[in-house]
């Protein structure tokens, strides 16, 4: 006696060879390798990477530096083709002797390489202090600094990328390598020993 009728079985592969035609669609933003570097108030200071946690629509990425008491995290959720990216920043401070925190001017800088590189892209940057203007381009390399927006067009989907606002820090975009990005963070304050803000937001479909 057969449970699932000819009816179900048809329903089940059809919503099976959908859900792997959409993983294989939507991967404009899958994440290859992630980078933290940050800029102290003595000085540049790369992170190393300790761990990373992958579950159902999360990703978290501990980094860390042990001589200066520096905690670092960059968390990644995913819910359908909408991506968060959100970053975590403790330097632990000394009670009595000097401390270094974070400088005025672009003190957190996460670089993030993606699995696919796009066709093209339309980048919006600042050109000046109220006004920004669009950039055609045909790679990651060649994003301006101080992007606010990213278009992109992909080998099977389109996507857009936006750098966030967050409590303390707002966020930029600027091109590295032709499958990478670096997304670079300031408060235009120096002294900040802890962060905890989301950074970016995309889509894709």
């Amino acid at each position: 006696m057969e449970i699932f009728s000819y009816e179900d079985k048809y329903s089940y592969m059809y919503l099976t060879d959908q859900a792997y035609k959409k993983e294989r669609r939507y991967k404009m933003f899958k994440i290859k390798d992630i980078n933290l570097v940050l800029e102290l108030e003595n000085g540049i200071l790369p992170l190393k990477f300790k761990d990373k946690t992958i579950t159902a629509g999360y990703e978290q990425y501990i980094f860390l530096h042990e001589d200066r008491g520096v905690n670092a995290a960059v968390y990644i959720t995913k819910e359908d083709n909408i991506c968060t990216g959100s970053i975590s920043v403790k330097i632990n401070n000394h009670p009595i002797l000097e401390n270094f925190n974070l400088t005025e001017k672009m003190p957190i800088k996460i670089s993030i390489t993606f699995d696919e590189i796009p066709v093209s892209l339309c980048a919006a940057y600042m050109c000046r202090d109220w006004w920004s203007r669009p950039a055609f381009i045909k790679s990651f390399k060649e994003i301006p600094e101080k992007t606010q927006a990213l278009f992109l067009e992909g080998k099977n989907s389109y996507g857009f990328l936006m750098p966030m606002v967050g409590e303390k820090m707002k966020a930029f975009i600027s091109g590295e390598a032709s499958n990478s990005i670096l997304f670079e963070l300031t408060a235009y304050t120096a002294g900040i020993s802890n962060v905890n803000d989301v950074f970016f937001i995309s889509s894709e479909g």
